[in-house]
């Protein structure tokens, strides 16, 4: 009986390392998900790539630090549910290219039963105008929810 308790400690220890692994990576809620998505975007731009450089030497990294380990630089993100149960996501980290470097943001929402969808993706490069790779309040094909009157902006 000892060792059947030892197996399943084993077991169920295993099962969680599983489980947060897929939570934490694979999963395409995770952060490493997100970020892996907004890279591919960035890489994909053509005019970020004008403004950075090539699209194959596009690095993207989380804040500076200390440490010298490349990879051991966190990337800032936040994420919340608001009164409605829609999921909001917001990241922000560094991109670097041949010929200059910028911060990227994102803001990305969750509806139940939907998929993530940006609300922004803005590359910010000192110098130039910012980029809005994908901005969802300036979208033409949707219905404005608000209107103004008497110099101020009322939501619906």
């Amino acid at each position: 009986t000892f060792n059947f308790g030892i197996i399943l400690t084993g077991l169920v220890m295993t099962g969680g390392c599983a489980y947060f692994l897929y939570k934490e990576v694979f999963s395409m809620d995770s952060k490493t998900m997100q970020f892996n998505r907004a890279v591919d975007r960035i890489r994909s731009d053509s005019r970020a790539k004008d403004v950075l450089g090539s699209g194959h030497k596009i690095r993207a990294f989380g804040e500076p630090t200390w440490n010298r380990w490349a990879r051991a630089r966190p990337i800032a993100s936040n994420s919340h549910k608001d009164a409605n149960g829609t999921e909001h996501f917001m990241m922000h980290f560094n991109v670097e290219g041949s010929s200059r470097q910028g911060v990227v943001n994102l803001h990305s929402i969750k509806t139940p039963g939907q998929e993530w969808e940006y609300k922004y993706l803005t590359l910010d490069v000192r110098g130039q105008p910012k980029i809005y790779l994908e901005n969802a309040d300036a979208s033409p094909d949707k219905p404005s929810s608000s209107f103004n009157f008497l110099g101020m902006q009322w939501r619906k």
